[in-house]
């Protein structure tokens, strides 16, 4: 049997959430545990489910991604974190990738 991979979505446009939510609902192995819509949400909701996955958006009010990518990562160092953004630009990626993302779509 397959380990279902558990998913925290992270970004403040819920209808990005809705989105990616009902994308990945589709595929079997895969539950998403909860939606943040701040930084600050997306720390206590991983703290609280410990998901595998946290999808985080780069640029939500208040905490923005790095530093709740970087909290994600302290208190869940087995999460993976996977930002979320329309921005390619390195002084964006680079700092979510130095405080732990895995990787950006």
């Amino acid at each position: 049997m397959t380990k279902t991979i558990t998913v925290l979505l992270a970004d403040d446009h819920q209808i990005v959430r809705q989105g990616v939510r009902t994308f990945l609902n589709a595929l079997p192995d895969i539950e998403v545990v909860g939606e943040a819509e701040t930084g600050e949400a997306a720390v206590g909701l991983a703290a609280e489910y410990v998901p595998d996955v946290v999808l985080m958006d780069l640029l939500m009010p208040g905490m923005g991604g790095v530093e709740a990518t970087r909290r994600v990562k302290n208190i869940s160092p087995r999460t993976q974190v996977v930002v979320l953004t329309s921005y390619h630009q390195d002084e964006y990626i680079f700092p979510a990738l130095q405080a732990g993302a895995i990787s950006y779509v």
